[in-house]
């Protein structure tokens, strides 16, 4: 029995990178085996071990056999007979395709190295196909890895997954979760953009109104340094998500009917989550109510009340601040534009409406509610003064 460190670990340990989660492959070995060692055997569809001390995983080395559409369509097959080498030519890219065994010695069939050095995302061969999982791992991959190019026959051999049907075969949550890891990394521009350049987010993502826009628009260009402002400013997942619905004020008034739905669609199309959802559609709802298209400048403020009651702003403080959070840095970046008069109009006008969110806020409700009760008020009257007390504080009375 030979066990080797594979994968992830051995390439960031390569890169100077710490923490990531150690992988090991077994070769020339069988369940009864690692089992009759103190292994605890969790895998579903192939042997996978935790260690009876460190609890890293430990996989049998195996093959894959494509024998279905999808990315679960697959057998796989593991022996004491399965090389190391075998196993290492079913995996993605080249710098994943390394392993190291136990006393120190690289084993590297598809040269990772070399690629690592010259920083390419490479496949490893023409079962990077088989797996249309692969075509989003790369894509984040190109956003984990700002310096890194991707090799332009890898680039063809997923534009010609997009003209099949195998990207079509993605569950939504898998997208989903790969399109997180994405978001959160510091360039998520990067996994858009090669999507863009593989043509893949038509697949993925087709009611969102910028996988449809071409590559070398103004407009798509602007969302890619936006999104990537959003990771400089350490926004939080839902808040990076929302930002993916902000129109951008060159489209607002003329493509409203194209932007109203698609978070609400996107969002039921990846099944993302609750928090990211309910964020993406406050940002398409309200953005809508807060600068009607007849009205540049935006609602006056004697609507605020309104709009803050709309999004449910005095019982979900949290969820409010970061949609106005999100809409002052998209806007801000925005106002950094040529022609930026109407940016930096709309970034005054939203800052308005959070000092006054945050006056009606500082409001002791409590007190108020007391007020009203000595003031004989009940029911809905209380409500309707409360009203009242908060709409002051909102045009600074």
């Amino acid at each position: 029995m030979d066990i080797y460190l594979v994968g992830g670990a051995v390439r960031d340990e390569m890169l100077g990178l710490k923490g990531s989660d150690r992988d090991w492959v077994v070769v020339g070995s069988t369940p009864q085996e690692l089992e009759s060692l103190g292994y605890q055997n969790v895998g579903k569809d192939f042997p996978v071990f935790l260690h009876p001390e460190t609890r890293e995983e430990y996989a049998l080395a195996r093959l894959e056999r494509k024998i279905s559409p999808g990315y679960k369509g697959f057998v796989t097959e593991h022996s004491p007979h399965v090389s190391l080498e075998e196993d290492l030519s079913r995996r993605d890219l080249t710098i994943n395709a390394m392993a190291k065994s136990l006393d120190g010695q690289l084993i590297d069939p598809h040269h990772g190295a070399q690629d690592l050095a010259q920083r390419v995302l490479r496949h490893v061969g023409p079962a990077f196909t088989e797996d249309p999982v692969r075509v989003l791992r790369l894509a984040r991959f190109a956003a984990r890895f700002a310096d890194f190019t991707v090799a332009p026959e890898t680039l063809k051999l997923c534009q010609d997954m997009a003209q099949g049907e195998e990207l079509q075969s993605l569950v939504p949550e898998r997208v989903w979760t790969e399109s997180t890891k994405a978001l959160m990394s510091d360039h998520p521009s990067r996994f858009f953009s090669f999507l863009k350049r593989a043509n893949a987010l038509p697949i993925l993502m087709p009611e969102w109104p910028l996988s449809q826009m071409d590559e070398g628009s103004s407009q798509w260009q602007q969302f890619l340094t936006q999104i990537d402002a959003c990771a400089k400013a350490h926004l939080s997942l839902e808040e990076r998500y929302c930002a993916i619905f902000y129109p951008l004020s060159t489209t607002l008034e003329t493509e409203s009917e194209t932007w109203s739905q698609s978070a609400s669609l996107t969002s039921e199309r990846l099944r993302v989550n609750t928090a990211s959802k309910e964020l993406a559609l406050m940002m398409q709802k309200l953005l809508s109510q807060l600068f009607p298209n007849d009205q540049v400048q935006g609602l006056g403020q004697d609507h605020f009340l309104d709009l803050i009651k709309a999004a449910d702003g005095f019982r979900r403080p949290e969820r409010f601040a970061s949609w106005l959070r999100v809409l002052s840095l998209l806007l801000s970046q925005e106002a950094l534009e040529p022609a930026c008069a109407l940016a930096r109009s709309r970034l005054s006008h939203v800052q308005g409406l959070h000092a006054a969110w945050s006056r009606a806020c500082a409001l002791d409700l409590k007190a108020l509610t007391q007020r009203a009760q000595e003031m004989g008020l009940s029911g809905t009257q209380i409500g309707q003064w409360i009203d009242e007390q908060r709409q002051k504080a909102i045009q600074g009375l």
